[in-house]
């Protein structure tokens, strides 16, 4: 996948606002049609000047695009992976896509809710996955520009994708001082008492490459996550619906480790690595080590599909 979207954006030389300097707060801003390749989607940058960092997203799939960010000497590069086109962004694997109804699996297809089963279109074997053939990140949301982000809606009706009751739906992205990108998912039933219950589990799905310019694999990263177990899966990486406790084994990232010698000894779904869903506790954990560095706490959804 080629880096960012599909407009101007700074060159690998291009260094960051040094610390300490006057700096106006982080801004939002949308991109002329004109000036991007994801047209007729919107194109929205969120820009914070203190810290170099830089956000593209779009309203189709409320879908990140670009994250533009500083390494440690101050130079400004692609740290996800993504498409430059819209076209492209609709057949890739949920790259940056905000995921809905459920993210990751749902065995079988199937749920049980207040006395009634459930039945959803597996699209990932016999599962359901990330909210089906068309979830969230499959279709365009309504907009709305803030001062530092972008607040995008969505009203999911009654059976989409096989789910019950009709729910309005809200994902805004805001960037902060100092880079911090933060994201707030609400889901509310719509209807009153006589909708239906249902079940909502958010998430967004950027794939990070911290080596910058992706000239290195993830096998490079140093992963710290403070998270004491993980969702077991089966052989196909469905839930099992037990909790695993991570002590003593390669799924242990609490102190961080580097990811390369870890990948082969966590089984994939049939492959080596890592496709499994952390329980996060509050803050992150104390992390050392070198090379390009990611950390987890609560708030920050780790797993993967």
């Amino acid at each position: 996948p080629a880096p960012g979207p599909g407009g101007p954006r700074p060159s690998r030389a291009a260094a960051a606002p040094r610390r300490g300097l006057a700096a106006m707060s982080p801004t939002a801003t949308e991109v002329p049609p004109e000036q991007h390749g994801y047209y007729p989607a919107r194109l929205f940058t969120l820009h914070d000047s203190s810290s170099g960092v830089t956000v593209g997203m779009i309203d189709y799939g409320a879908t990140i695009v670009s994250i533009l960010a500083p390494d440690r000497n101050g130079v400004v590069e692609e740290v996800t992976l993504q498409y430059p086109t819209l076209s492209e962004v609709a057949k890739a694997p949920h790259y940056g896509g905000t995921i809905g109804r459920c993210a990751n699996r749902i065995r079988n297809g199937t749920f049980y809710l207040n006395h009634r089963t459930y039945v959803l279109p597996c699209n990932n074997g016999n599962h359901h996955l990330h909210g089906g053939d068309r979830g969230f990140d499959r279709v365009t949301w309504n907009a709305e520009l803030l001062e530092d982000g972008v607040k995008f809606t969505l009203v999911s009706s009654d059976g989409d994708e096989g789910y019950p009751g009709e729910v309005a739906v809200e994902a805004v992205y805001r960037l902060r001082g100092g880079g911090e990108l933060l994201v707030d998912f609400a889901a509310e039933l719509r209807g009153g008492r006589t909708q239906l219950d249902t079940i909502v589990n958010m998430t967004n799905h950027t794939y990070f490459n911290l080596s910058g310019g992706h000239r290195r694999t993830v096998e490079s990263t140093w992963a710290c996550v403070n998270s004491p177990r993980v969702v077991e899966v089966d052989a196909s990486l469905a839930p099992t619906g037990a909790l695993a406790d991570v002590s003593g084994t390669a799924f242990d990232l609490r102190h961080g480790a580097l990811l390369g010698p870890r990948l082969g000894l966590v089984d994939g779904g049939g492959r080596p690595g890592f496709d499994h869903c952390y329980v996060l506790k509050s803050g992150l954990a104390a992390c050392g080590g070198g090379g390009a560095g990611a950390g987890a706490g609560a708030g920050a959804g780790a797993g993967a599909g």
